[in-house]
Parts: C-alpha cells; structure tokens; sequence
C-alpha cells in the first residue's frame, strides 16, 4: 500500500493540480496510473484484513491444540471429567519430612537411596504417569488415581507437627478403594512409623500393623535379611531372594489374605475390598536403595519382584 502512495504522489508532482483539469482528467496515462494505485490499495487491504482474520484463526486453533494437549497430560477431558485412570499417586501428606530445605524420604523425584525414583520408572514402563498428593486425600483427588500408596506416616520423631490420618482422610480412601482403587500400604517398623492412626485405616481393610521390629540387619551382613522360601504368587514369579529388614509383621482379619510368611508371622498382606484391592507390607521395601541392587548382592531379586508387583497391580486394577 505504501508503494501506491508513492506512485499518487510521484504523478501529481507531474501533473500538478494548477494545470488545466482537463488536460489532467483526459490524459490516458494519468487515468491509468491512478486506476492501478487505486486497485493496488484495495487490494492490499482486502490482505491486510484477511491476514488478521488467519492470525486470530490461527491463535483460536492453536488454542484448542494447547487445551488438548493439556486435557492429555491432566487427564482431563474438555468437560473436565478425568479420563483414563492411568495415574498412580504417591502420599507426600502422611509422610512429608524434610532435609536440608528439601523434601526427603520416599519421594518420586528423589533418586538417591532414599528415594521411590526406581519404582517410578517401573509404573512409568508400564504405562502409567506419577502424581504427588501433598494434602489430605479429598475424593477429588482420588478419583484421578487408579493406584495410590501411602509410605511410613511420619510421627513426632520425623516432623514436628505431623499430618496423622483423619477420619474424613478414612472416609475417602474407603470409598475410593471400594469403587476400585488399588491402595499399597507401605509402613516400617516400630521406631520409625505412626501406627495409630494408620491402623485406623489398615482395618478397615481387615489388616492391622502389630508395631513390632522383625528381621533385624547387623550392618552389611545382607544374608540377615533374606527370604528364601517364597510362596507361588505372582510378586515372586521367577524370583529366588529377597531382601526385607526391620520390618512390622501384620495380623489379618476377616477378608484378609496372607501373601509371604515367615514362620507364625505375616510379612505381607492382601485384601479384595468391594472392586478394589488392598496390598500392605510393614516396610518401604522397594524403595532405590534395595531395588535395584545399588547396595544389595546381586543374588538378591528385589527388582525382578517389584517389577512383578507393578504388573499385579496394574492387572488388579485393570490397567
């Protein structure tokens, strides 16, 4: 549009208006020049408005690109309903100790000994994305989860003022588990867990934590915490050795199921409540520093059962 101008402006200065008008008006070449600016103009503005029209277009559908692209990260529809269930959550409420400015101790993101980075990977290969619940499960919460695992509930000597689980907390997971959730519940042993109030949940499941300390490990002697008889259940398909030490044993009621024992004790518990599914061992277990055999003998399988473990779960809970 700014060439036209110019062109306008270049024939006047020719042909300046003092000249006789009628010299200007019938002179062909002037009409000529001046029927092509005018055209040229309109035409530039009819794409000026058409390139406003594309670009708002443009913005509209990228917009709609985003808010799917987001619905598929959340698992959220357009309607905002969760979709697909394919979340496992990890409790940062119950447990939530800090170290040094920074959250520690059974973390997704913590890939130091002290972390569950390990078993996140092995829910991420199977499909699944991980979530951090850091407050009290609402059923909001828990409607997003297919899998949720609460770790050793802090008490006084983890942190000052402890998030215990409340009634309502009980509440929603009972329900939540009931209509098909998969909870784990992963303790410790008698020093290092709050057992009151996890008991309270726990036996709504027909499992209760006994609050004790078994297989006690003496430094690096590994063998102390060895499991060799394993029974036939699917954890330890193809696995001879395990590794648990320091760990509370359960006592079953009810509906409960026994999954590995050691003599008169229970060291791992299931149970089917309503279409959903519970799984408690006294012990975190399988976090990185006994999975994947950074500290542990290689004889010991760890890995190979929480791989197993993942895949139960996720057949469990239809994933």
């Amino acid at each position: 549009m700014v060439y036209s101008i110019l062109i306008l402006i270049f024939t006047f200065s020719i042909y300046p208006i003092n000249k006789s008008s009628k010299m200007f008006i019938r002179n062909p070449i002037i009409l000529l020049i001046i029927f092509l600016s005018i055209t040229a103009c309109g035409k530039q503005l009819h794409a000026h408005k058409a390139n406003v029209i594309n670009d708002d277009t443009y913005e509209a559908s990228l917009s709609v690109q985003l808010d799917s692209i987001k619905c598929k990260v959340d698992g959220v529809n357009s309607n905002g309903e969760v979709s697909g269930h394919s979340m496992v959550g990890l409790d940062y409420y119950f447990n939530c100790e800090w170290k040094e400015g920074r959250r520690w101790h059974y973390t997704w993101e913590d890939t130091t000994n002290s972390g569950f980075s390990e078993l996140g990977n092995l829910f991420k290969q199977n499909g699944m994305r991980l979530s951090s619940i850091s407050t009290a499960p609402s059923m909001e919460d828990l409607k997003k989860l297919s899998v949720y695992i609460i770790v050793d509930p802090d008490d006084t000597m983890d942190t000052p003022k402890p998030n215990y689980i409340d009634s309502v907390s009980i509440e929603n997971i009972v329900k939540w588990v009931g209509d098909g959730g998969f909870l784990m519940l992963l303790a410790n042993d008698s020093a290092n867990c709050e057992f009151k109030h996890l008991n309270n949940l726990s036996e709504k499941f027909g499992i209760h934590f006994n609050q004790d300390c078994q297989n006690k490990v003496n430094g690096k002697n590994f063998e102390m915490g060895k499991f060799e008889e394993l029974p036939g259940h699917q954890i330890f398909a193809g696995v001879k050795k395990i590794y648990l030490k320091e760990i509370s044993t359960l006592k079953l009621i009810n509906q409960a199921e026994q999954v590995l024992k050691r003599g008169e004790s229970t060291i791992m518990g299931f149970s089917k409540f309503g279409k959903g599914f519970v799984f408690a061992v006294g012990d975190p277990w399988i976090y990185n520093e006994y999975i994947d055999n950074r500290r542990l003998p290689k004889d010991f399988e760890n890995n190979t059962a929480a791989k197993n473990l993942v895949k139960w779960i996720l057949g469990l809970s239809g994933k």
